[in-house]
């Protein structure tokens, strides 16, 4: 059996010639398509890192404007109007107040969240308080 088997290889150099192993065109082929699956995968990874920084800023900029108002609210409303251009600053993230006088028993009292690191992250909140001990 031997014999016959040698003789179809003689028979066929085509396969002996196409099993010598990868040409350089197939490697290339090869490691372009490997290239473009992880340039996909660490661009997805990038933008998940870029979207979870960006809610973890957004969550402490709203615990601050969360802080600052339960403050304000705990006060007596003759103190509200010492507030006015005040602001608190945690972390990356700083707190302006302002109070206006609407009529001597309303105040409105607005709130506004910013970093100056991360521009595109802000909150503001507008409150409407009365005076209720009279």
């Amino acid at each position: 059996m031997r014999p016959n088997s040698a003789l179809v290889v003689e028979a066929v150099p085509e396969l002996r010639e196409r099993s010598r192993g990868f040409n350089l065109l197939e490697v290339t082929l090869f490691l372009t398509i490997i290239l473009t699956i992880l340039l996909g995968v660490m661009a997805s990874i990038s933008n998940a890192s870029l979207a979870e920084r960006n809610s973890s800023e957004n969550l402490q900029s709203q615990l601050l404007l969360d802080q600052v108002l339960n403050e304000i609210q705990a006060n007596i409303f003759d103190n509200l109007i010492t507030f006015n251009g005040q602001y608190v600053t945690s972390g990356n993230h700083r707190a302006d107040i302002r109070v206006t006088l609407i009529t001597s028993d309303l105040a409105q009292i607005q709130v506004d969240v910013i970093s100056p690191v991360f521009t595109d992250i802000s909150n503001r909140a507008v409150l409407l308080l009365s005076n209720t001990s009279t």
